[in-house]
């Protein structure tokens, strides 16, 4: 029994300095973290909402059943008095999991601009769709009614799917929905 005893005492002590190290290691780190997640916030909002230079978040968590989106926050644009548009954080099902998509809908109700958040997209397939060509599609649009399209999306309302990427490609214009659908129905 004692040939057991002494192993099992090194080994609750090994796990207990452990803990305590990577304890230590998450109480050092979290405020940077924190710190760099709300700048990559702010430099997102800067980018799909130009015209604001401050923002007033709203936490919603706000499912979205006809869209399958859940939209994350409202962050109210304003640049001095005057409200520019919003900001909506939004999360949706690609084909790699998870997505959030941040959309910008200016005063007038057109999408002003979408950044693809965190997703694991496949490389060089799915993940196309953060890049310019795809997420500009968007600008413009002020009805919720987007839809994806392997026809070359020639109407206003379609998008045309990117080659590969159908499921990412649905995802976007969910989350783009969403936030439409959400500024249609309650304003800034």
């Amino acid at each position: 029994m004692k040939e057991f005893l002494k192993p099992a005492i090194v080994l609750l002590a090994v796990c207990f300095v452990t803990v305590g190290i990577v304890s230590a290691v998450n109480d050092i780190t979290k405020d940077r973290i924190a710190a760099l997640e709300e700048e990559a916030k702010q430099e997102y909002m800067a980018k799909v909402l130009p015209a604001a230079d401050s923002f007033e978040t709203t936490v919603l968590n706000e499912k979205d059943a006809k869209f399958q989106a859940t939209v994350l926050e409202v962050n109210k644009g304003s640049k001095g008095q005057e409200v520019e548009g919003c900001v909506y954080p939004v999360k949706t099902s690609g084909y790699g999991g998870d997505i959030v998509v941040v959309v910008g809908i200016d005063k007038s109700g057109a999408v002003s601009g979408v950044v693809v958040g965190d997703n694991n997209e496949t490389p060089g397939v799915g993940r196309e769709a953060a890049k310019p060509d795809f997420v500009n599609r968007f600008i413009g649009a002020r009805e919720a009614n987007l839809k994806v399209t392997k026809k070359g999306g020639n109407a206003a309302n379609e998008i045309d799917a990117l080659s590969g990427a159908t499921v990412t490609s649905n995802a976007l214009t969910r989350a783009v929905n969403a936030a439409l659908n959400h500024y249609n129905e309650k304003g800034v």
